[in-house]
C-alpha cells in the first residue's frame, strides 16, 4: 500500500511529514475502520486490559530511527538532573509508619528529563505526539471518547535521560496511562519491568508493593527490553514499575507521552519540581485549584 499525504489529509501530515516517520503500512493511522487498524486496535484492548502494557514494534519506520535517535541526542544537554532519595508514591518520610512499609523505602532517583519546553516546532517527536492520528488512535486503544495533550508546559512531552549507573526506581504514575517512544536503548541494563495491577483505586495492597521494591515479587513482575522505534502503551496508575539500573557507554533515551481525557491539565507542582527542579506561574496557579479523583497515596 502506497502512503501519501494527499491519501492522508490531516494537518499533521504536513511538515514535518508523519508519513515519512511512521510505518503507515503496519499501523495505517489514518484509517482506524479498515480491517487492519481494526484488528490492531483490538489486540490493543485485549491486553491493556489482561496488565496494562502493550508494545507496538516498529511504529517508527526503520529508516526514520536514526532522525529521531538523533533528535533525541540533541536534546539531552537540556535534561533536569535531581538526584534525590524517593519512594514509590513520592511523598515524604513518615516515621509514625513501620520500618517495612513501602512508604518508608527510598530508592536512589538519578534518571533526567527533558521538558517540553525544550522540544521545537520542527520536532518529529513532537509531531507525533501532537498528531490528532495519533491521539484519535491511541484514544481507542485506550477505550476512551477522546485524549488531549497537557496543558502543562514542562510535562506532557519529555525526554527521558537514563545515563550509566543510573536508574528510575519503583514508582507510580498520577495520569492513568502512559505512552512511550523508546529511541535509543542502552547497551546493558534499562529493562522495563512492571508490577500489573498491584494496586486498586480502594486498596494500595503494600505488601504486595513492599515485596517487589525488595526484590520479592516473582512472577508478579514483568520484564520487557525495547528497541528503537517501539511504542509502548501502558497504564501505570496501578502498575507499580521501574526503569532498572543502566550500564554501558549509551545514555537509555524514552520519549514520554503523556495524555489526558479532559484537556487543560496540569501536573502537581511537589512532583513537578522533582522531575524538572522547577515549576512555572501555571503550575502555581493549579495548584491553587487542584482536585482528586481517588484517594491513593501519591
Amino acid at each position: 500500500m502506497s502512503v501519501t499525504t494527499a491519501a492522508v489529509s490531516d494537518r499533521d501530515l504536513s511538515t514535518p511529514s508523519l508519513a515519512d516517520v511512521l510505518d503507515l503500512e503496519r499501523y495505517p493511522l489514518h484509517d482506524l475502520e479498515g480491517a487492519r487498524m481494526t484488528e490492531v486496535i483490538e489486540a490493543c484492548r485485549a491486553q491493556l486490559r489482561e496488565d496494562g502494557c502493550i508494545v507496538l514494534e516498529g511504529f517508527v519506520k526503520e529508516a526514520a530511527r536514526e532522525a529521531i535517535r538523533s533528535e533525541s541526542l540533541a536534546l539531552t544537554p537540556h535534561a533536569a538532573f535531581t538526584e534525590s532519595r524517593v519512594n514509590a508514591y513520592f511523598t515524604e518520610d513518615d516515621p509514625s509508619l513501620p520500618e517495612g512499609d513501602p512508604r518508608r523505602m527510598f530508592m536512589s532517583r538519578t534518571s533526567g528529563f527533558v521538558p517540553r519546553d525544550c522540544f521545537d516546532e520542527g520536532s518529529l517527536i513532537r509531531a507525533i505526539y501532537e498528531s490528532p492520528l495519533t491521539q484519535r488512535f491511541l484514544a481507542r486503544c485506550f477505550e476512551v471518547p477522546a485524549l488531549y495533550d497537557y496543558a502543562d508546559p514542562l510535562a506532557g512531552l519529555t525526554l527521558n535521560v537514563v545515563p550509566s549507573g543510573a536508574e528510575f526506581p519503583w514508582h507510580y504514575d498520577t495520569n492513568h496511562f502512559a505512552v512511550t517512544l523508546m529511541t535509543q536503548p542502552s547497551e546493558h541494563g534499562g529493562e522495563f519491568q512492571y508490577a500489573p495491577n498491584i494496586r486498586t483505586p480502594d486498596d494500595e495492597c503494600f505488601e504486595s508493593v513492599a515485596d517487589v521494591i525488595e526484590g520479592n515479587g516473582g512472577q508478579r513482575v514483568t520484564t520487557l527490553e525495547l528497541a528503537p522505534g517501539d511504542l509502548q502503551l501502558f497504564r501505570g496508575r496501578y502498575s507499580l514499575h521501574r526503569v532498572a539500573p543502566v550500564t554501558g557507554p549509551s545514555d537509555r533515551l524514552l520519549a514520554v507521552f503523556a495524555y489526558c481525557e479532559e484537556p487543560g491539565m496540569i501536573g502537581r507542582m511537589e512532583r513537578t519540581r522533582q522531575l524538572f527542579g522547577r515549576v512555572t506561574q501555571a503550575h502555581v496557579d493549579a495548584q491553587a485549584n487542584l482536585s482528586r479523583n481517588d484517594t491513593l497515596v501519591d
